[in-house]
């Protein structure tokens, strides 16, 4: 029942943003349909083939990473098991619930199975990390334009933050200081996995090949994200938007719409673009909304032609727990 009123409460979010974001002045729903209906065709099929590249790398960087824990699963699976997350993530309420699939299936076919759980996490890590370093590069490329100067000195400190939050939680002196186990029942059950999946996380300290390979592949998805707004955009009639402020909205606006207080994204993704797209000069910000919404569907595409057959053609007879 309460995952339920969940759904229900995270759909009302996603429809009440919308709302909201539609019944602005400054965005038109005429001239967001008009731009729907006159999308130069080319542009939109160049953005349809780049997030399949997206998908193809991504599957890529998750395959190193479970090369780099001895974990053997073929290319094929593993592309299988990651169309099977993209599906979820895009049928469930936020935009990590396939995570907990893949992990699932992946550690099905292991006896690694905290390694396995550990590769969806440094995965999700490195895209998260990925987004920061693009939008940290177009941050620095924009710091002459003055519109932009305060959104890149925000990005510019989140960055050296984050990266001094990394350095600390892959010490593990420090690590091992801290007990955030103390009001939790079953305590040392869940200390235990949640310790396996650490460690698990920290081994990529000694295989420091695979995750930069892994971390190289993870910019060039981000990258690839980036051309296909991009592609979009330009097919929209999208101007006055440098394709260094693309470097730094689309990032931001993905790590946004990440946030699990929606459905998958919808509405609180489309509020980042607008916002983010409205610092630039273009007076078609507002086109931003149908941007956010075009490469959506393009997802939701992949999603349900693509990751649904292949989950009802691999769907398990039973769940069980990952231990």
């Amino acid at each position: 029942m309460k995952k339920f009123l969940l759904f229900i409460l995270r759909i009302s979010v996603s429809a009440g943003i919308l709302f909201y974001i539609f019944t602005r002045p400054d965005v038109n729903i005429r001239e967001i349909g008009t731009a729907f209906k006159n999308i130069d065709l080319r542009w939109l099929f160049t953005g349809w083939v780049t997030y399949f590249l997206v998908l193809l790398v991504g599957t890529l960087r998750w395959k190193t990473l479970l090369v780099s824990h001895g974990i053997k699963v073929g290319f094929k699976e593993t592309l299988e098991y990651n169309f099977i997350g993209y599906f979820f993530n895009n049928m469930m309420p936020s935009l990590t619930g396939g995570d907990v699939i893949k992990a699932f299936y992946v550690a099905r076919d292991t006896t690694k199975k905290a390694e396995a759980v550990a590769t969806i996490v440094v995965d999700r890590f490195l895209g998260l990390f990925a987004m920061l370093v693009l939008a940290l590069f177009g941050s620095l490329m924009s710091l002459g334009n003055e519109k932009m100067l305060v959104p890149s000195l925000a990005v510019i400190g989140m960055f050296v933050l984050i990266s001094i939050g990394i350095a600390l939680f892959i010490n593990r002196k420090i690590m091992s200081k801290i007990n955030i186990f103390k009001l939790t029942k079953r305590k040392f059950a869940i200390e235990a996995k949640i310790k396996k999946i650490y460690e698990a996380f920290v081994y990529y300290r000694n295989d420091k090949k695979n995750f930069f390979i892994a971390l190289g592949l993870a910019i060039i998805v981000q990258t690839l994200m980036i051309l296909l707004n991009y592609s979009i955009a330009t097919g929209l009639g999208l101007s006055g938007v440098s394709i260094w402020q693309f470097f730094i909205f689309i990032p931001i606006a993905n790590i946004i719409s990440a946030i699990p207080v929606s459905f998958a994204g919808w509405g609180i993704g489309e509020g980042a673009y607008k916002l983010l797209f409205s610092l630039s000069a273009s007076p078609q910000a507002g086109l931003s909304v149908g941007l956010s919404i075009i490469v959506r569907l393009i997802m939701l595409s992949y999603s349900l032609c693509v990751g649904l057959p292949v989950y009802l053609l691999n769907r398990p007879k039973e769940i069980k727990t990952i231990n």
